[in-house]
C-alpha cells in the first residue's frame, strides 16, 4: 500500500520556468508526453484511499504542459479498479480539475486509452481513483520522485483545493499531448503547398470551392488557434 507515513503538505508546482517559454507560438505541430515514461519497474500497489494523485517531481520527465493542446491518449501500468485522468489547472494556490476522461478495461502491463481532452499551457495531469481498493503501478525507488494527493478526489470545475498528503513515489501513468494548430497564412499558395503548410502546423486543408489553382480565401483566418486536426476551409480561385 502507499506508505502510512504520508506527510501533510500544501500543494505547489514550479511552473514559472515553463511559463516563461510560452510567449511565442510555433508554426509546427508538437507532441509531448506528460508523466512517467513507464520504463522503470512499477509494481501494482493498492492506493488505500480514494484520491486524485499528481506527480510533482520526476527527474527527466515533463510534468507541466508547455503549450495549449489536446490530450490524444493516456496510459497506466499495472492498474486495477477504476481510474480517471484529470486535467489539473493551478488556481488560488491549489488545483482545480478542468476536464477528465475515464479509463475502461484495465489489466496488467501498460494499457492505453484514447482521448480528446483540452489542456492549457501550465496545466498538469492527475489520476483519480474510484475507490480505496484501486491499484496503480508505482515505485519508491526512483530518486527525486514526489507526488501530491487530494482526498477525496478533485471533481471537475469545483473550487480549487490544496493537497492533503505527499510522498516520494513515481506514479505509473502518463498522457500524450498534441499542440493546438496556429493556422498559418496560406492565401495565394497552391493547394499542394497550402496543404503541406497546414499539415505541418497541425491543421488539415479542406477544399470548399474550386475555381482555380491557388487559395483565395481561408477559414479560419491566419493566426487563429484551433484544436489539432481542425480542418481549414480553402476557396480556390485564379
Amino acid at each position: 500500500m502507499l506508505r502510512s507515513s504520508l506527510r501533510v503538505k500544501v500543494s505547489a508546482v514550479g511552473v514559472a520556468g515553463v511559463l516563461s517559454l510560452l510567449g511565442a507560438s510555433t508554426a509546427q505541430a508538437a507532441t509531448i508526453t506528460l508523466g512517467s515514461p513507464l520504463t522503470n519497474a512499477l509494481s501494482s500497489t493498492t492506493i488505500t484511499f480514494s484520491a486524485t494523485v499528481r506527480q510533482t517531481r520526476l527527474p527527466g520527465a515533463t510534468l507541466v504542459a508547455p503549450f495549449n493542446g489536446q490530450i490524444r491518449s493516456w496510459k497506466v501500468i499495472n492498474a486495477s479498479g477504476g481510474w480517471t485522468l484529470q486535467v489539473l489547472h493551478p488556481s488560488g494556490g491549489g488545483f482545480v480539475s478542468t476536464a477528465s476522461t475515464h479509463g475502461e478495461t484495465l489489466g496488467p502491463g501498460i494499457v492505453t486509452f484514447t482521448a480528446r481532452v483540452a489542456i492549457r499551457a501550465g496545466d498538469s495531469i492527475g489520476l483519480a481513483s474510484d475507490s480505496a481498493s484501486s491499484a496503480l503501478g508505482n515505485s519508491d525507488a526512483t530518486p527525486g520522485a514526489a507526488l501530491d494527493a487530494y482526498i477525496p478526489p478533485l471533481t471537475d470545475n469545483a473550487a480549487p483545493r490544496t493537497s492533503s498528503t505527499s510522498d516520494t513515489l513515481e506514479l505509473g501513468f502518463n498522457a500524450t499531448v498534441v499542440s493546438n494548430c496556429i493556422v498559418p497564412k496560406v492565401k495565394g499558395k497552391t493547394v499542394k503547398k497550402a496543404t503541406k503548410k497546414l499539415r505541418a502546423a497541425g491543421c488539415k486543408g479542406k477544399v470548399q470551392k474550386k475555381g482555380g489553382k491557388r487559395v483565395t480565401k481561408q477559414k479560419p483566418p491566419a493566426g487563429t488557434e484551433v484544436p489539432p486536426g481542425t480542418p481549414v476551409n480553402l476557396t480556390l480561385g485564379p
